[in-house]
């Protein structure tokens, strides 16, 4: 099999035991991963398969990696017959330090509050600035951040959270289960208008809550200890608190006085002072950069960078700006891959993503599209296969439904693929009585990336051919987000997200109880068997009665067709090879998953 991440195939080699633990730490540095890569890689191939206990701990940070071979073996493994004896003893020593900084591209903010933003790109820097209580890593999967550790009972409906006791907040106040209760709490309260209320009306009492007094489903015994319980069953709760970088903890102490209608335009919401997470702001100007700095008083380890810049730039001068050493990370447009791979000093990655490049319908808003075979019609109108080629390369994998992966679940069979058929999207359209002469609008935003933006192009052009007049707006990002979320919108180019972790997360864009403010379901797509079906997924742990209710959301969704969806695409990456500690996440805005653990090499 061929990797485009040459270090996935070297992962497969170790765990069919094809190649030893020392032959991967002696090939980790043609990649430029640092140990701190392996020690995942190892820790994962060490599992013990029978070991399925419910709490999670941190790894042991005392433990040390060491990613260069014994100097006194000169002769490579026997398994590993590819590796060469060379003599590197003439070679300059490669000065490894602390501090020094990184710069990331990064697209414009329309928030740094946690509790209001829609998007990827912003939640990532919410984690390092807030720290969350679980957060999603490199392989989708949730693991801890403010928590230590942390318990399910039998049947999923009661998740107890164990905080580090040492949490302080960047102004010197202890993090304690207050400012989790009081985050928790304010994200429910109807007047904030945040978009993780939909995700949190299954905690008891969350559905009747107005923001007075104490919500009944969580109890904090003490500092360290918060208690959530859920009126049903939901195995997938935890996957759903940590996307998509995480549920971001405030300070109370900084909060409270604000009134929940006041918190979204309040001055804080772009000048977030104080947090918890490994990093705290150093300044944001406006459409130019984010600064970061290390959190001096950051509960684990502190981070070992001196600053990270999150700098806002064309993707044409950001790989520009890595050609010349004035930028580290990117992702990379696929028009830019080759060019990037001639770099010496950069290492290019691409993985597969559980993103998807779509489209939202405006349903519920405008009857125009309340007919299904309007919806079907667009699809077969669509020649999807050469949009991917043309948009990406050929680096994207085309998807039938929102529902796909992880493997447990993998794509349901049966689904209709909508081929290209132009004359079957005529005959749909006329049988339906679209109106001809009335264009309609499909917007996009400026923050769009290359492939999306020659997505819509191709769209709006074959939507034309078939007589469906399609006029592209180009808007803000902000202004954008407001109309999609007033429901004054056709068609709306968005795109991302983590569908193929859980098929839960979904939920966020289909369920009634999800419409703005209080969640994506922009098109007010309504279906009470989706709703009831996405509850008894939650309901069960069960992954084959779990398959079955999720695939028969798919075949629902893939017939009645709320969103016009092009193909999942590859994420990849430019990385400077002086950035070292780096882990590649699959899902592109979860850069700074682990950004406290790098470190450069000068």
């Amino acid at each position: 099999m061929e990797y485009k991440n040459p270090l996935h195939g070297v992962l497969q080699q170790l765990s069919e035991e094809q190649i030893s633990r020392r032959s991967l730490i002696q090939r980790a540095g043609m990649f430029a991963f640092a140990a701190t890569t392996i020690t995942t890689l190892l820790a994962a191939c060490e599992t013990d398969d029978d070991d399925e206990e419910v709490a999670a701990e941190e790894p042991d940070d005392d433990e040390e990696v060491v990613d260069e071979p014994d100097p006194d073996d000169d002769e490579p493994d026997d398994e590993d017959p590819d590796i060469e004896d060379t003599d590197d003893t003439d070679d300059e020593p490669v000065e490894v330090m602390d501090g020094g900084e990184v710069t990331v591209l990064w697209r414009t903010p329309v928030t740094l509050n946690p509790l209001f933003s829609h998007t990827g790109i912003e939640q990532q820097v919410h984690r390092s600035l807030y720290g969350a209580i679980m957060k999603v890593n490199d392989q989708l999967e949730s693991e801890p951040d403010l928590a230590e550790s942390f318990d399910v009972n039998p049947d999923a409906t009661q998740y107890t959270f164990h905080l580090y006791d040492n949490i302080m907040f960047t102004d010197g106040e202890q993090l304690t289960s207050d400012d989790v209760r009081f985050t928790f709490e304010r994200a429910l309260t109807p007047e904030t208008g945040s978009v993780w209320r939909g995700r949190l009306t299954n905690i008891v009492g969350a559905e009747d809550y107005e923001g007075d007094g104490d919500l009944e489903g969580i109890v904090t015994p003490d500092d360290a200890t918060v208690e959530i319980n859920l009126e049903n069953p939901e195995a997938g709760f935890l996957n759903n608190l940590a996307a998509f970088a995480g549920f971001c903890i405030v300070p109370k102490h900084i909060w409270e006085d604000i009134a929940p209608a006041d918190m979204q335009e309040h001055s804080m919401s772009m000048e977030p002072t104080v947090g918890a997470g490994p990093f705290r702001l150093v300044q944001y100007q406006t459409d130019q950069f984010l600064e970061m700095e290390p959190n001096p008083d950051y509960y684990r380890d502190p981070p070992r960078l001196d600053r990270i810049f999150m700098r806002i730039l064309e993707p044409s001068v950001g790989v520009a700006q890595l050609e010349t050493g004035e930028l580290d990370i990117m992702q990379l447009p696929y028009t830019e891959i080759e060019r990037t791979e001639e770099m010496d000093h950069v290492s290019v990655v691409s993985i597969p993503s559980p993103a998807l490049n779509f489209m939202s319908i405006n349903i519920g808003r405008n009857e125009r599209f309340q007919d299904k075979r309007i919806r079907q019609a667009m699809w077969y109108a669509l020649d999807r296969e050469g949009t991917m080629n043309a948009a990406t390369l050929g680096n994207g994998t085309i998807q039938h439904t929102p529902i796909f992966g992880p493997e447990w679940m993998g794509e349901p069979e049966g689904l209709n693929p909508y081929d290209y058929d132009p004359d079957l999207a005529r005959e749909l359209l006329e049988e339906a009585g679209w109106d001809f002469d009335e264009p309609m609008e499909a917007m996009y935003r400026t923050s769009d990336t290359e492939d999306r933006v020659t997505i819509i192009t191709i769209c709006q052009q074959q939507w034309t051919e078939v007589g469906m007049q399609t006029e592209v707006t180009l808007l803000e990002r902000s202004e954008a987000g407001d109309r999609a979320t007033e429901g004054d919108y056709d068609i709306w180019q968005v795109g991302g997200g983590m569908n193929g972790a859980e098929p839960s997360i979904s939920a966020v864009y289909f369920t009634s109880w999800n419409v703005p403010p209080h969640g994506a379901n922009w098109g007010h797509y309504f279906n009470d068997r989706v709703d009831e079906l996405y509850q008894m997924g939650q309901a069960t742990s069960d992954l084959d009665e779990r398959r079955e209710i999720y695939s028969e959301i798919a075949h629902i969704w893939n017939d009645e067709l709320p969103w016009i969806i092009n193909h999942s695409p590859n994420t990849v990456y430019g990385i400077s090879n002086r950035v070292q500690g780096f882990i590649p996440s699959s899902y592109v805005d979860n850069i700074l998953w682990n950004a406290e653990d790098w470190y450069v090499e000068d």
